[in-house]
């Protein structure tokens, strides 16, 4: 079922229409309907400035007090993030591409995002800008959400990617690069 957006992909899997769709690893939001079917793709949450715009690595997030901050509100691990650093200057935005042109144009100082996600979007819209300045302990672990009427199908899924090494998985995302 194609969705234009990944809320519109949310919402159809919330409303029972999508059997399976990407997701990030054990999301509370799906965790009474469907199971959770975890891969090898995983990508730290990092932090994208203008550049020029700092002159040191952020450490720590608690460096970003005084900044407005870009977040995809509808990612699972910004729930996390939320909880460990309540007190940032969060500004919710509705996809990466949002975010990042924000941070761009100079109307949000900083946005976490999948480091995965940062550069694919960074290098598809041309924000030559921007750079990576800083890495946080938060990790997004992609896999897959099955309908739990579908369990059968999970565990297939499941077996497929345990039989697969790490070198194999590598191989294959590599073609898709």
């Amino acid at each position: 079922v194609p969705s234009k957006t990944w809320i519109e992909t949310l919402e159809k899997a919330q409303e029972g229409s999508v059997d399976v769709f990407s997701n990030y690893v054990d999301d509370p939001m799906f965790e009474k309907t469907h199971i959770s079917v975890p891969t090898d793709i995983k990508s730290p949450i990092v932090i994208v400035s203008k550049k020029n715009k700092r002159d040191h690595f952020i450490a720590d997030l608690s460096q970003l007090k005084s900044d407005k901050v870009a977040v995809v509100d509808s990612y699972s691990y910004v729930n996390k993030i939320y909880e460990q650093y309540p007190n940032l200057n969060y500004v919710r935005v509705p996809n990466a591409t949002v975010g990042l042109e924000g941070v761009a144009s100079g109307e949000y100082d900083a946005m976490l995002c999948s480091l995965t996600l940062a550069a694919y979007k960074i290098s598809e819209l041309g924000l030559n800008n921007l750079q990576i300045v800083g890495k946080t302990d938060f990790v997004m672990h992609l896999g897959l959400s099955v309908k739990k009427e579908f369990e059968i199908f999970a565990s297939i899924i499941k077996k497929v990617l345990e039989v697969h090494s790490n070198d194999e998985h590598r191989n294959i995302l590599n073609q898709w690069e």
